[in-house]
């Protein structure tokens, strides 16, 4: 929903599948942006654009992110070499 804001998007849902898709606002919209995060399965993606492409004529247009995100996460101490 970030990523939908800072572009500009009045109206933006957080869906976990294709069967959450909000079909309604989906028929209002001229374009439909899809945001997915590092850790999404790539089948989720995939299954989205399917139901998308079921009902609409869709045209692709891969982005690359402007901001690189650079957050690292720590291993757990038991989980170190040095533990």
């Amino acid at each position: 929903m970030e990523t939908a804001r800072r572009a500009g998007c009045a109206d933006g849902a957080l869906i976990g599948d294709a069967s959450a898709l909000p079909w309604a606002a989906l028929a209002r919209a001229r374009i439909v942006g899809l945001s997915a995060g590092a850790s999404t399965p790539e089948p989720v993606v995939q299954n989205v654009l399917a139901a998308l492409r079921a009902r609409f004529t869709l045209q692709l247009e891969e982005q690359t992110p402007r901001q690189i995100e650079r957050v690292r996460f720590a291993l757990p101490q038991a989980l170190r070499a040095d533990a």
